[in-house]
């Protein structure tokens, strides 16, 4: 259900996070990336667990900001065939059946066969 994948990404730092920690802002800046969102062929990103290594910041001239190449651990919620994961009908029709989760907000469970 739930995995910790390895990642890396290059991140795009705004200046007002320079004064935060680097670990902290790198953090913040892969979660509003990653978590909440689809990420192919691996699933949910739920949050960042970890920052493990990053590299020295380039700034491009006219931007301002800070770009870090990071390695980083990402929780993903990855389900496979045959779990069971709870939730709240909302509707069903021929088309499937949609509901609602506590791991993700929304859930279309489609027909196998016709």
């Amino acid at each position: 259900m739930f995995e910790c994948v390895a990642l890396r990404d290059l991140v795009r730092l705004d200046p007002d996070s320079f004064a935060s920690a680097p670990e902290k802002a790198l953090r913040d800046a892969l979660n509003a990336k990653f978590a909440n969102r689809m990420l192919p062929d691996l699933g949910l990103g739920m949050y960042v667990f970890r920052v493990v290594d990053w590299g020295a910041a380039r700034i491009i001239p006219g931007d301002g900001a800070a770009y870090v190449n990071v390695s980083f651990e990402c929780v993903v919620f990855r389900p496979i065939v045959g779990e069971i994961v709870e939730g709240t009908v909302k509707s069903a029709d021929e088309s499937g059946i949609r509901g609602t989760g506590r791991v993700a907000g929304f859930i279309l469970w489609t027909p196998l066969s016709r």
